[in-house]
């Protein structure tokens, strides 16, 4: 899921014409390139991608190893396989739509491109200002430098929560739906 959130999100970011950056004014651009810079700016941004795979990589099995486990239309036998082989397929899919993007997008300057005018909207010079001098404090490079494990973490307590959740939601529209079909079978629809 958030590896979706994240794609349509970077899917927004590619329609934001070139000609909203040029709206804000060249003092503004310069403190919103020092705001960037101050918070890690691409370093930032790419560790927090990773995080975002990371998670991805972590909870992706756990989800399916769910799903092939509640399966029943697949024996014992093709379980275990399925099981026993998911781990490294997934570590392969995951590499490889992570390189993929990577080879195709530069998220640092697609995040750029979408906060540049963000940062405009919602923030006065005299705030950028702020900003930049609480990032530039002990306290605001600790929060920089915390943010990929705090995300993670979060992610982690989050997706203990939601997982089940889900797994649920998602066997009780599987089992609707067949059922569902079953019947229009039966009236012969």
């Amino acid at each position: 899921m958030l590896l979706i959130f994240f794609l349509a999100t970077l899917s927004q970011a590619q329609q934001v014409n070139s000609s909203s950056e040029q709206t804000i004014s060249p003092a503004k651009t310069i403190l919103i390139k020092e705001y960037f810079e101050v918070t890690g700016g691409r370093e930032s941004i790419n560790k927090s991608l990773d995080a975002v795979f990371a998670n991805l990589n972590s909870t992706l099995p756990m989800i399916i190893a769910a799903n092939i486990e509640e399966d029943i239309n697949l024996t014992a036998a093709q379980k275990a396989d399925l099981q026993k082989s998911m781990p490294e397929t997934i570590a392969r899919m995951g590499k490889k739509l992570q390189d993929g993007l990577n080879q195709e997008l530069d998220f640092a300057k697609v995040v750029e491109e979408v906060n540049y005018p963000l940062l405009d909207k919602f923030f006065t010079e005299a705030e950028l200002n702020d900003l930049i001098a609480f990032y530039k404090s002990p306290t605001g490079q600790k929060a920089i430098s915390l943010q990929p494990q705090i995300y993670t973490e979060a992610t982690t307590r989050l997706n203990a929560i939601l997982i089940p959740v889900m797994q649920k939601a998602m066997k009780k529209a599987a089992e609707d739906e067949i059922a569902e079909r079953v019947n229009k079978t039966k009236q012969g629809k």
